[in-house]
């Protein structure tokens, strides 16, 4: 499997040359641990948040500050996945797959802290008195559009990069 054409295959970017240090391997396994059990702490806390407020509400339905904690707690999930594993497990993958693996945790945390902002819009607009249903609704309709917006872009992104790896694959053959 061949890499994206635009990249420097001769630089790999690890956790040996982290900072501008450089590990050695017994160091590289230890920062990964390390960053790992961090993702692991950040991912209890949220799903703990998520527990409690679930367990204290009389509404059981799906809020955003729930929402933001369930996205919170995938994303860390994700990370927290991701880390222990070789780079040689993603260079078996397409440049699409290995695209989306990296770029998806990201663009979940994007996610969760817009729908951050919109809850602190909703808390603005309550504390000057101008929140309304409508109010709401329009704001949700701007991060659903957001979202929209950005992982269509995302999409097309990796789109772009299978094609060009691909293109980049046939060119070879001729070569």
């Amino acid at each position: 499997m061949s890499a994206i054409p635009f990249t420097n295959q001769t630089t790999p970017i690890h956790c040996e040359y982290l900072f501008g240090v450089e590990y050695d391997e017994t160091d590289s396994v230890v920062l990964k641990l390390f960053v790992d059990s961090l993702y692991l702490v950040v991912l209890a806390v949220a799903a703990t948040q998520y527990f409690n407020i679930q367990r204290q509400s009389v509404d059981k339905s799906l809020t955003p500050q729930k929402f933001f904690h369930i996205l919170i707690a995938i994303v860390n999930l994700l990370r927290f996945g991701l880390i222990p594993l070789p780079v040689s497990v993603f260079d078996q993958l397409d440049v699409f797959a290995q695209f989306l693996i990296h770029t998806l945790p990201a663009a979940l945390y994007f996610s969760s802290y817009l729908l951050l902002l919109l809850y602190w819009a909703a808390v603005y607009h309550r504390a000057v008195r101008l929140y309304s249903k409508d109010t709401h609704r329009a704001i949700l309709h701007w991060y659903v559009a957001i979202n929209t917006v950005a992982y269509i872009v995302l999409l097309a992104l990796g789109t772009y990069l299978e094609l060009a790896d691909a293109d980049y694959n046939r060119m070879a053959h001729f070569s």
